[in-house]
């Protein structure tokens, strides 16, 4: 079975999907459960990455944009005395 698109999923095909992935987490555990314990601590720490470098990106551009708007300022200032000379 083809997943659909996430954007066109209902609420019953997404609790179908949870359940079947339940399902099939639970069938690892039985043979493997140390195995399974990794993944999802692995999954939680790129989880956890993934946010703290989306907020490094976003401080870097706020930082970045106030550069932006006083380089922007600076040279429209010099470039209306021109223009006003």
């Amino acid at each position: 079975m083809l997943l659909p698109p996430l954007g066109e999923s209902t609420a019953a095909e997404m609790t179908n999907l949870e359940k079947s992935l339940a399902v099939i987490i639970d069938s690892l555990k039985q043979q493997n459960a140390t195995l399974v314990k990794s993944v999802q601590d692995l999954v939680d720490e790129l989880c956890r990455i993934t946010l703290l470098w989306d907020e490094m990106w976003l401080a870097a551009l706020m930082q970045r944009q106030g550069e932006v708007h006083r380089w922007v300022w600076l040279n429209n200032g010099a470039r209306l005395s021109i223009i006003v000379r």
